[in-house]
């Protein structure tokens, strides 16, 4: 028992090293945002909601991914697991591609300096 409770950590952390250089470079678009703040506020929330859609789409993509098993119906079969994994991969396709939209509207979208007006 002990050893299947070991190679599942290890099964979830190999998980999460593999996406952690991506977080890596969210985590730095974050502190930019963040020491950007006064200059460019609309765009710094843009960045930090975008990288806040990450990190969870990160942390809890991966772990329901890997506890999808545990939840579901003991007979399900290749067929079930299939559709659920699809699922769980088109969500959190839809999550990266709202931060990416987000991503790019703070980047591209209209830049509005501190002291004019937003007409």
């Amino acid at each position: 028992m002990e050893s299947t409770v070991e190679a599942s950590v290890w099964a979830v952390l190999a998980a999460f090293a593999v996406r952690f250089p991506l977080f890596l470079v969210w985590a730095v678009a974050a502190l930019a945002a963040i020491t950007r703040w006064r200059m460019l506020p609309k765009q710094a929330l843009l960045t930090l909601v975008a990288t806040a859609l990450v990190t969870v789409d990160m942390l809890l993509g991966t772990y329901v991914g890997w506890r999808l098993p545990s939840w579901t119906v003991p007979r399900w079969g290749i067929e079930e697991y299939s559709v659920a994994y699809q699922v769980l991969a088109f969500l959190r396709s839809a999550v990266q591609a709202v931060a990416w939209a987000l991503l790019a509207y703070a980047a591209l979208g209209r830049i509005v300096r501190p002291f004019e007006k937003d007409s």
